[in-house]
């Protein structure tokens, strides 16, 4: 399944008013990361002291992730939890091992808190080590390499279902007003959005929010298999 749409800033307005009150709150649509606007913007200003405090800062790190996040969690599902907060990007995140590999395939749960209202992501991911992965330009060959086989978008029966609840009323009991962004927001590309960490144009909505731990096929838009209710939470 593919997931390229692109759409302006007024059409997401219309679609959720309060995804583009966050998103515009923090970036300026149509300024270009190489802009010196960009960066003396008043969201990107604050984007970057909220990631000094949170990530830079090892001591915070530790007690808010490591600590409070990571440790908990791993307790409370008697399952391996390690980080995946990438880098200087506005989220702290999580996998879980669900399955460990086998013929080459491993099932995860990942969850990421963005430092932005505390919205946030969880998805079931089935991770191949050898997908054959075609790329959006005709003329390059398609390669062989890491791919999501198949992604778990909401909590679906026989996919992990107590897992995602569990780690969905962690969240919810730990942050304070936490919000899910619904994939059907998430995959959608949005013009004139670059966020700080990518060299990138016309972001995904949910980049604004969140550097995940995916392989190559999630930023081409290219997964065989997304289950689960893509407006899941969508009502908040």
């Amino acid at each position: 399944m593919r997931f390229d749409k692109t759409i302006t800033p007024k059409e997401l307005l219309v679609k959720s008013p309060f995804i583009y009150e966050v998103v515009g709150s923090y970036y300026p649509f149509f300024l270009k990361r190489k802009d010196e606007e960009y960066w003396s913007y008043n969201g990107i200003v604050e984007i970057t002291n909220l990631i000094d405090s949170n990530i830079v800062n090892e001591v915070n790190l530790k007690k808010n992730w490591d600590e409070k996040i990571g440790l908990q969690l791993q307790n409370k599902l008697n399952l391996k939890v390690r980080g995946a907060t990438l880098g200087l990007v506005p989220n702290y995140g999580g996998i879980v091992e669900l399955v460990e590999k086998n013929n080459g395939l491993a099932v995860e749960l990942h969850f990421y808190v963005s430092f932005l209202v505390n919205i946030y992501s969880i998805q079931i991911v089935y991770l191949r080590d050898d997908m054959v992965v075609e790329r959006p330009q005709s003329f390059l060959e398609p390669i062989v390499t890491k791919g999501i086989e198949k992604l778990v978008i909401s909590p679906v029966e026989y996919e992990f279902y107590n897992e995602f609840k569990l780690v969905e009323s962690f969240i919810e009991a730990n942050f304070n007003n936490p919000i899910f962004l619904p994939f059907a927001l998430e995959k959608l590309r949005l013009k004139g959005l670059e966020v700080t960490y990518k060299d990138e144009e016309n972001c995904m909505i949910g980049d604004a929010f969140f550097h995940k731990a995916f392989p190559i096929n999630y930023g081409l838009g290219n997964i065989p298999n997304i289950i689960g209710d893509e407006n899941y939470k969508g009502e908040r």
